[in-house]
């Protein structure tokens, strides 16, 4: 990049583009040909005046903006880039632009039309002083074209803002495989910056997680990736991503790692967050204790600020782009900070003695969530955070933390009661079973907090597959309820029971034990705790051929679950409903249900539930009268991609389904061969969930159509709003939903939001399960012309 001093400088060059270049870069632009070619495009177009790229520390802007310059300057008749970093204050601004302009060969009364370009880099200082100076300089200069890089926008009149996104990076909840990350622009950054300091390194199997974790964990900016991959010449990615977690100072060089002016994250990040307000720094520090983001009720209760500041605060942290946006399965905003500004901001805190009261605070905050959850259904507030607890799971795991190291073993306890279900598949499991063992054996425990906390610690090592340890738990607990005279209590206890009497295959008295939980839980009024044993009633019922009962059984539990918001638990019993339908000889749309509840799994974030019904599948596939050769290649696929689902979850099927799957496995090797069943398990291991249940309906010729169904007549939904439930029936996000209708985003939010009134739905998950119950094809869904 050229100094103020260079700039001005104007060598002569051959007419008729004399010009000075950016500073030229070595190595191409990666995942950048969109945003380049965009900008390339803005710069071309006669009518702009100012084209300003913003977008967070670290991310890439000087580096595109220095591409586009060199690449559209010879169409311009001159040009000059300024590196603002280099100058002390406002008056050297001024006069340093002012010369430059000077220096131009093209006078700004010339009238031929002549463009001239001039770019500014290194604006940081000088914020609040550019957007006066550049108003005067565009109105003075009628051919005069800016490229400005700049933290965020200026707010200057004919301003084009382009803000430049983080590159994309591999998902860290197992949807995607190698061959996928090897396509992500994050992930081939990362391998050429580190074959620069280690050539012969490749992307492996064994190497693939903790590449695809550091790519990740550096937010997909490029200059951290630059630093992560600057360290490798002498470590693996397993050993940078370890010291990661726990220093953010190992993302530090000392010249040559990087381009960039900046040697190290932590001082990029703090540059950049020494420009905020004593009130945003304030307000970063509270919610930093969220690990997966937060929303503007959290945010208000957590800082106890008026809604209207802490909007203000967000939206001016968000242009800023110190804040970053998302979306829940709601169509609402979500807010989070990137991992890296969070670790600095922590470690801040920890340094200045204020961790400890905002951890609190999130710890409480936590804790109040759990008396919505335990009130009555259908309430406002019940329905905005069930889907938000499913992007929760590490917060309300370190809330629980937070809160035993505390001393409160009774709020601890809280939490996991009223959360235990979201953690199913989390792969966290057996972390929380060790905090619950921290709970039963802390100092005076008081006798309540112990029955309980041993009745949900019972319930978690069912799922792990520690079913004698779960016995002596649930049996001891069962005692305590009804020593205590707690028939509530009692009845969960034994409708605990049941559950592990089912996961272990003893059918006939998991069956009297859930029944009679069935009985007391009604009498009881208790529906949740009721449909819960309905839904494990129903797969016991399943299991011993009783698809009429399990059926009316399954749909009781639905209907409950359904009535509490719990798109989780009502997708498990859809599988169940879809069992039964195959047994009575509708393979077909049983499939089709399948494939409904697989998805909401799916979107649920339960990767175990979701390897459940995969295998499920499969082994029905097998049992099937006649099937080909290449539905057995759909079986080995399957159950590949149940197996790496289930991958990291800790979570294991009943005892029953682990036997009919090592059945099925054995089949599947006869028919098709040793070699040819591993090579289908293997490709399986690389499908997505939606990718598997794809395959299985094609090898079952149920292939949806392509085109997009048309709306009922009668129907609740206009053709507009139909159109959008079929693209969320099929997986898209509201910004995918609107470019493919060729709408704004928030229009295509507005609309799902009307669709959600009008169904009744509190998800998008529900949506899904309307669209598909009308009996429609997903299709294929083009622009609407």
């Amino acid at each position: 990049m050229l100094t103020p001093s260079q700039s001005i400088s104007h060598p002569p060059r051959p007419e008729p583009h004399p010009f000075t270049p950016w500073n030229h870069f070595p190595t191409p632009l990666i995942g950048r040909e969109t945003e380049l070619e965009t900008l390339r495009r803005r710069l071309a177009e006669p009518s702009t005046r100012i084209v300003t790229v913003t977008g967070p520390v670290g991310v890439g802007k000087s580096r595109l903006a220095a591409t586009a310059f060199n690449d559209v300057l010879p169409t311009f008749a001159d040009g000059l880039s300024l590196d603002l970093s280099r100058l002390d204050s406002p008056t050297e601004l001024e006069q340093t632009v002012h010369a430059a302009l000077a220096e131009s060969t093209v006078p700004p009364g010339r009238p031929d039309g002549d463009r001239f370009l001039l770019a500014m880099d290194g604006c940081d200082r000088f914020m609040d002083r550019l957007p006066s100076l550049l108003t005067g300089l565009l109105a003075a200069h009628r051919h005069l074209s800016l490229l400005v890089v700049a933290p965020w926008s200026l707010g200057v009149y004919e301003e084009q803002v382009m803000r430049l996104a983080p590159l994309e990076t591999p998902s860290l909840n197992g949807s995607g495989g190698l061959a996928q990350s090897r396509g992500l622009p994050s992930v081939q950054l990362f391998i050429r910056r580190t074959r620069t300091v280690r050539p012969e390194f490749e992307l492996t199997p064994e190497n693939h997680d903790a590449v695809a974790r550091l790519c990740a964990l550096t937010d997909g900016l490029p200059l951290a990736i630059e630093l992560a991959a600057a360290q490798m010449k002498l470590c693996s990615p397993q050993v940078v991503l370890s010291e990661l977690a726990r220093d953010l100072d190992v993302l530090t060089v000392d010249g040559g790692g990087t381009l960039s002016s900046h040697t190290s994250m932590r001082s990029a990040i703090s540059l950049s967050l020494s420009r905020l307000h004593d009130l945003d720094r304030e307000f970063l520090g509270q919610m930093a204790a969220f690990h997966e983001g937060f929303d503007l009720p959290s945010a208000v209760a957590v800082t106890g600020l008026p809604a209207a500041r802490v909007q203000h605060l967000m939206e001016r942290l968000v242009d800023m782009n110190v804040l970053y946006t998302g979306e829940c399965e709601d169509g609402d905003v979500t807010f989070r900070l990137s991992f890296l500004t969070r670790r600095h901001v922590l470690d801040r805190l920890r340094e200045t003695g204020g961790l400890e009261r905002v951890l609190r605070s999130h710890a409480a905050y936590f804790l109040q969530l759990t008396d919505c959850l335990h009130g009555p259904p259908g309430t406002d507030e019940r329905e905005r955070l069930l889907p938000r607890l499913r992007q929760w799971t590490t917060d309300t795991l370190s809330a629980m933390g937070f809160l035993l190291d505390d001393g409160d073993h009774a709020g601890a306890l809280r939490l996991a009661f009223a959360l235990r279900g979201y953690w199913h598949g989390s792969g966290r499991v057996r972390g929380i079973t060790e905090m619950l063992e921290r709970v039963l054996s802390g100092p005076e425990v008081p006798e309540r907090v112990i029955v309980e906390g041993r009745g949900i610690l019972g319930e978690l090592l069912i799922w792990v597959n520690e079913y004698d340890r779960a016995e002596a738990h649930l049996r001891d607990s069962l005692k305590g309820y009804e020593a205590a005279g707690d028939v509530r209590g009692a009845a969960t206890g034994l409708r605990r029971l049941g559950s592990l009497a089912m996961y272990r295959g003893e059918v006939v008295s998991a069956r009297e034990l859930l029944e009679e939980a069935v009985g007391k839980l009604a009498a009881l009024n208790e529906g949740y705790e009721q449909a819960l044993a309905l839904r494990d009633l129903a797969l016991c019922l399943v299991m011993l051929g009783d698809h009429a009962a399990a059926e009316t059984t399954a749909e009781r539990a639905r209907r409950e679950f359904a009535r509490w918001g719990d798109d989780r638990e009502e997708a498990m019993v859809g599988c169940l409903l879809a069992e039964a339908l195959w047994a009575r000889g509708g393979a077909e749309r049983a499939l089709l249900r399948y494939r409904t509840a697989l998805e909401a799994l799916h979107a649920c974030g339960d990767r175990a539930a979701c390897a459940t019904g995969t295998e499920r599948v499969a082994v029905l596939l097998a049992r099937e009268r006649s099937v080909t050769d290449e539905c057995w290649r759909t079986i080995a696929h399957s159950l590949g991609a149940a197996s790496a689902m289930r991958s990291g979850t800790d979570c294991s099927p009943p005892a029953p389904l682990r036997s009919a799957v090592a059945d099925t496995v054995e089949q599947a090797r006869l028919r098709l061969g040793v070699r040819e069943f591993a090579e289908c398990r293997a490709r399986g291991l690389a499908l997505t969930p939606r990718e598997t249940i794809g395959e299985i309906l094609a090898s079952s010729g149920l292939t949806s159509p392509t085109g997009r169904a048309a709306p009922p007549e009668d129907g609740p939904l206009t053709k507009r709003e139909f159109q959008v439930a079929e693209l969320v029936a099929r997986g898209m996000t509201n910004r995918e939903v609107a470019r493919s209708l060729g709408i704004s985003e928030w229009t295509a939010v507005n609309h799902l939001r009307r669709i959600m009134r009008k169904l009744d739905c509190s998800s998008r998950v529900q949506v899904a399960g309307w669209f598909t119950r009308q009996g429609r094809p997903v299709g294929s869904a083009g622009r609407q012309t």
